[in-house]
């Protein structure tokens, strides 16, 4: 850091110009100074890196009557750059002559006016925010400047230039090694029954590598990618051209071989010779192109997973380069569809209150076509049959429905096919509890006196519950209490859920509440949800009451609406004499 002691003749020259001297740097701060606070930021050591915002702040402290200062705080726009500030003044009414952030500068200059009263003392005047432009990386070297307080002039009511010693800051960040790149099959999913794909047909896969520091000095890579080869053959793999833009005079070297015995294909890629750079960013690596040998019997369909696995990364020195994340893919096959007429019974896919799900029933996009999605009470739902002889829609046929409630009740319908061959109808679900449980649905018609059926079945419920919860007991007023939650979601997909918290004491009075949204995957939570609440010290003791309340993915204020009944608990409450 730099310490600097600063006088000038007049106030009005105090604005204007600046006169310094260089002295030799002290631990402390005097009477009249100003300086930087902290001396030294280090991001590192706070835990921030390029994208993340830190504050510094500039303080005076002056014996003599202030009634004017000025100042230019300069940094290296290149590591780090200027987002906000605040300044402070200790006169009112005051002045304003400059307050100019620009790249790598922040210029301020003010004073007093009548009859503001002189300042005497110690005091913040300015807050200043950056953003942290460059994380330098390994082999880089630790990079660091300083944060200079330079023009800096302090006058009294008089224009008399106060003598003063201004302090720098300095800011620093240190090498780290950079993030490790992640691999991705793209697409994660080929569906060949929604995408057209019968056997003979190929489609292509890309392994991709996502986000690569130029710190890693990539230099070659291999990677193995499974799959079936009962139901898939290889027909080439490709370079995805990744490393081409960054390659010397001899360019690059790619191969690969297809293990189908084995179940897999191998592919590898690296630079040749010396002169290239090093590669960064995200982009593919390979292209592997699958042509269909199979197709399941209807209405079942074979799947295998696109896995990529014993990943070699290697810099120019040989040496291994970690791997982030490895997001795989998955293919399913076509299937066969039988001759003469079928019936298709499925339900939408939209799930209130602003949901979709594939899990709908329908044969080809649901890997389980025998049920479908759940269904919250009084939510309405419409029923698709899709008629089709020799896979060819049958057009304007009528179609019977039967919809069986858990409780007994039967519901009996009927629709034709439009051009397309789907006749739909609607129904609204009470909300009793006793209409709870497991629904089916039935579609029939007939094709040239030929009688085909098809059935779904589907969940009615609350969509999300609270399964059990735990509450410290006894808890003591003043004092954190911990409630843990386990919640049930009946359905097949994640639901965001405003979890709410209020606790009674023993006549009735609110001492503490809690809210937050949580993302609440199928079935039982197998890890629960904790919240921590302080209790009011005031609190009644005696017995406690837990209130939760499960909302869709927002407090009532925010348009949440209620997903299930009240889950209640009690405790015992106690104080600490």
């Amino acid at each position: 850091m730099q310490l600097k002691k600063i006088g000038v003749s007049s106030l009005l020259l105090m604005l204007l110009l600046g006169i310094f001297a260089v002295f030799p740097a002290r631990a402390d701060f005097p009477a009249n100074a100003i300086w930087v606070e902290p001396q030294v930021y280090n991001a590192t050591e706070n835990g921030k890196t390029a994208g993340d915002t830190f504050t510094v702040s500039v303080w005076i402290n002056v014996t003599a009557d202030l009634y004017g200062f000025e100042y230019k705080l300069r940094w290296n726009d290149t590591l780090i750059k200027h987002v906000s500030h605040t300044y402070y003044l200790p006169w009112t009414p005051n002045f304003v002559a400059k307050d100019q952030a620009i790249a790598g500068q922040y210029w301020f200059g003010a004073s007093g006016l009548a009859p503001a009263t002189p300042y005497t003392g110690s005091m913040k005047v300015l807050d200043i925010t950056f953003q942290i432009a460059y994380q330098p990386y390994y082999p880089e070297s630790n990079m660091s400047c300083p944060l200079d307080l330079v023009d800096t002039k302090l006058g009294d009511p008089q224009a008399n230039p106060i003598l003063h010693v201004a302090y720098d800051g300095l800011y620093e960040i240190n090498t780290s090694l950079p993030i490790p790149p992640n691999l991705s099959v793209t697409p994660p999913e080929i569906n060949a029954i929604p995408l057209g794909l019968k056997v003979n047909d190929t489609f292509q896969v890309n392994i991709t590598i996502i986000g690569l520091a130029s710190a890693w000095d990539l230099y070659g890579w291999e990677v193995k990618l499974g799959y079936n080869s009962t139901l898939l053959e290889v027909t080439n793999v490709a370079s995805g051209g990744f490393l081409t833009p960054f390659q010397g005079p001899y360019g690059t070297f790619f191969t690969y071989r297809d293990r189908p015995e084995y179940n897999y294909v191998v592919m590898a890629e690296l630079f040749l010779g010396t002169g290239n750079q090093q590669p960064y960013g995200t982009g593919t690596l390979a292209v592997v192109t699958f042509k269909i040998i199979y197709e399941e019997a209807y209405p079942k369909q074979a799947s295998c997973p696109l896995n990529i696995f014993d990943i070699k990364l290697v810099s120019s020195q040989m040496a291994p380069i970690s791997v982030g994340n490895v997001s795989q893919g998955m293919y399913y096959s076509p299937m066969s569809k039988p001759a003469g007429a079928v019936i298709d019974i499925y339900t939408e896919s939209f799930r209130w209150p602003g949901y979709y799900t594939t899990n709908t029933g329908e044969t080809g996009v649901d890997l389980n076509p025998a049920d479908a999605d759940a269904i919250a009470p009084q939510e309405n739902i419409t029923l698709y049959a899709k008629l089709t002889y020799s896979q060819a829609p049958v057009q304007f046929k009528e179609v019977a429905w039967q919809i069986n409630a858990p409780n007994g009740e039967v519901y009996y319908r009927q629709s034709f096919t439009n051009e397309s061959g789907i006749a739909t109808i609607s129904i609204r679900i009470p909300w009793w509890e006793d209409y709870f449980g497991t629904w089916t649905a039935l579609a029939k018609s007939s094709v040239a006196e030929v009688s085909v059926n098809d059935t779904v079945t589907f969940v009615v419920g609350y969509i999300v519950t609270v399964n059990s919860s735990v509450t410290t007991d006894p808890a003591y007023r003043g004092e954190d209490v911990n409630v843990t939650v386990w919640l049930n979601n009946i359905g097949t997909i994640n639901r965001d859920v405003f979890v709410s918290i209020t606790i009674y004491d023993d006549v009735g009075m609110p001492i503490a509440s809690y809210g937050r949204v949580e993302t609440v995957t199928p079935g039982v939570s197998t890890e629960p949800f904790t919240y921590t609440l302080p209790l009011a010290p005031w609190a009644h003791v005696g017995q406690g009451t837990v209130y939760i309340n499960l909302f869709t993915g927002a407090s009532p204020s925010e348009c949440g609406v209620c997903y299930g009944p009240e889950h209640v608990q009690t405790f015992t409450l106690k104080f600490v004499p």
